[in-house]
């Protein structure tokens, strides 16, 4: 029987990433948010580009060391590393791709969060911000990803339609979302079951579950795989 193998997202689902931002948004611009549905500071605040280069300043550093993560995340990822789960952190986090010090730094506090709450994850895939839709379908398929644990709309159905079980983290700015490979989840411990009931019916995945044509090998390769 093939291993199940977990991707599990960073931003939105180790962390309650709305609500920091919402939080942080109203201190920092001092108003209150103007779309409630929004995935992100551009969206929730309708802020200029300079309001957004001032909020990063001002909350990535914050959010990136002090955002806590959800309960129940961390003991869930482990016992499912217990059942002997394959899981990947696929992440497409700020900066995290960028070749220079503030990616390196993305990169470490990252890892570092990870650490404090006691999660190793198999591996941690970095992709782009910017194409966040291609390379976490590409970094899922090269790692055989059988269940992907997402909160963004565009990565989820992106996910969905190419074959792959997405558990959609409930998030105000994923209300529009449906699919029939997407199961909307609202705690770690849904997804626990979820993952679990899955499980139990893996033998009947066949080897060939993917079917995917890798065109953009220097892509692929690029993703990183720690």
């Amino acid at each position: 029987m093939k291993k199940l193998i977990i991707g599990i997202d960073a931003d939105g689902v180790l962390t309650d990433m709305y609500s920091f931002n919402k939080e942080n948004g109203i201190k920092i611009f001092k108003r209150p948010i103007k779309n409630e549905n929004g995935y992100d500071i551009k969206e929730m605040f309708e802020c200029s580009k300079k309001e957004f280069i001032k909020y990063g300043a001002k909350s990535f550093i914050k959010y990136c060391t002090k955002c806590e993560y959800r309960e129940d995340a961390a003991v869930v990822i482990n016992k499912f590393k217990d059942s002997k789960f394959d899981v990947h952190n696929i992440t497409a986090r700020m900066f995290a791709t960028d070749r220079n010090i503030l990616g390196s730094l993305s990169r470490y506090m990252l890892e570092n969060c990870n650490r404090k709450n006691g999660i190793i994850f198999d591996s941690i895939q970095y992709c782009s911000e910017e194409f966040s839709e291609r390379d976490k379908l590409l970094a899922c398929h090269k790692l055989n990803v059988d269940i992907m644990i997402e909160d963004k709309p565009e990565v989820a159905l992106n996910l969905a339609n190419n074959g792959i079980r997405v558990l959609l983290f409930d998030c105000p700015y994923n209300q529009e979302v449906y699919h029939d490979n997407i199961t909307r989840v609202y705690s770690w411990k849904q997804i626990e079951k979820e993952v679990n009931e899955f499980a139990n019916n893996y033998g009947h995945i066949s080897e060939n579950y993917y079917n995917y044509n890798f065109e953009d090998d220097e892509i692929f390769n690029s993703l990183s795989n720690t």
